[in-house]
């Protein structure tokens, strides 16, 4: 499958408004015993190998045979090629870095705001992005996720990755939770989306 429309592919993180020293700094672990510590995915700069973007079809399928509510919406998820075990590391989130919330946040989508050692931090994947940029927030594709986002240790440094909190059988899609936050602001768009196409038909109605 070709790479999706409109994403850079890079297999790091960029800094925008940080300094490259800075942000270095603020994720340094305390530990000296974590320079010791590899992550095969960070060391390669690349994600699991059994993971793999599609575009969601009509004939994809979620909770047993319930169509995939993302089908013929132009939208990707990422999938499992063989099954993988629980508490693998499938792969760093990548994008921009910004000290702090930013305007660039669409409707909650592409990011993540994070706190680690003290510091509140701003990623941004909707330009710059890997294959974990698609991973889809469960909600309404299946009873809960499979896979979880949290910081991981390389070489003595703190990397924000996902990782499988289950085992995840080949061909399975895999799903993460994007937090309250976000299921609230998309419910809010969802009603927005509705509430604009129920006056445009309206309007038109009134127009014929």
């Amino acid at each position: 499958m070709s790479w999706p429309k409109g994403f850079i592919y890079t297999p790091n993180s960029i800094s925008e408004d940080i300094h490259p020293n800075l942000l270095d700094h603020i994720f340094t672990s305390k530990d000296p015993k974590d320079c010791d510590v590899i992550c095969p995915c960070i060391e390669e700069k690349r994600v699991h190998r059994d993971i793999q973007i599609r575009k969601i079809t009509k004939n994809m399928k979620c909770k047993g045979s319930k169509p995939h509510p993302l089908a013929n919406l132009d939208q990707y998820g990422v999938f499992a090629k063989k099954n993988i075990d629980s508490h693998t590391v499938l792969g760093e989130y990548v994008g921009q870095w910004f000290m702090g919330k930013k305007t660039v946040q669409r409707e909650g989508t592409y990011s993540w705001t994070l706190s680690i050692n003290g510091c509140e931090l701003f990623l941004y994947s909707g330009i710059y992005a890997n294959e974990t940029t698609f991973i889809n927030d469960f909600r309404s594709l299946a009873d809960q996720s499979n896979c979880v986002a949290d910081w991981v240790v390389h070489r003595g440094k703190y990397y924000f990755c996902y990782i499988s909190s289950k085992k995840i059988l080949k061909g399975e899609e895999i799903l993460v939770d994007y937090g309250v936050s976000w299921a609230q602001l998309f419910m809010l768009n969802q009603i927005k989306k509705v509430f604009y196409a129920q006056i445009q038909l309206e309007k038109s109605k009134i127009g014929s």
